[in-house]
């Protein structure tokens, strides 16, 4: 995870400090833990969406239409392939600053349906999401951070991060 650290608006990554606002900001290559092994399904993969989240409650249909569009162009780029047949979970976050946000559940129901078809076939394919917020100007310390989170932070737009992960484990209940 991130944790907030410093000074409003910057972020700690890999032992440096950057501005989340700074388009210039890169990842340098020693970063070990910004590095991402894959499982033979070839996930985890992720990507971003800049823009304000549709919710699945609006009554504005064009706008959650074209965001899911946007989400639906995001999830093709990262994953050009056929759509998996594996049991994945999914993280959403949202980050934001401020103002009127959709509730998070509200937030998860588009993005998942338009990646329906894409990554996976089926959304019963889905078996977890985890969907949060986070301030877009909050300062965090990470360890390492993936190039796909910080292009996020360096739009300085609101946006999505997304996170798709094989399924691993389930629950024994007793």
């Amino acid at each position: 995870g991130l944790t907030p650290v410093g000074r409003r608006g910057t972020h700690r990554i890999c032992g440096w400090f950057w501005r989340a606002c700074s388009p210039t900001a890169r990842l340098h290559a020693s970063c070990d833990d910004a590095r991402v092994s894959t499982t033979p399904s070839g996930l985890p993969v992720e990507f971003v969406v800049v823009g304000v989240p549709a919710s699945a409650q609006t009554k504005n249909r064009a706008r959650k239409m074209s965001w899911m569009a946007s989400v639906r162009s995001a999830a093709r780029t990262a994953w050009p392939g056929s759509p998996l047949r594996t049991k994945v979970e999914v993280t959403l976050t949202y980050y934001a600053r401020g103002g009127r946000l959709p509730d998070v559940d509200n937030m998860a129901k588009p993005i998942l349906d338009a990646i329906t078809g894409t990554i996976w076939d089926d959304d019963v394919q889905v078996q977890g999401c985890d969907s949060r917020r986070a301030d877009l100007d909050g300062l965090y310390r990470v360890a390492g951070i993936s190039v796909v989170l910080a292009e996020g932070f360096s739009s300085d737009q609101p946006f999505v991060h997304v996170k798709i992960r094989e399924f691993t484990h389930q629950e024994h209940l007793k």
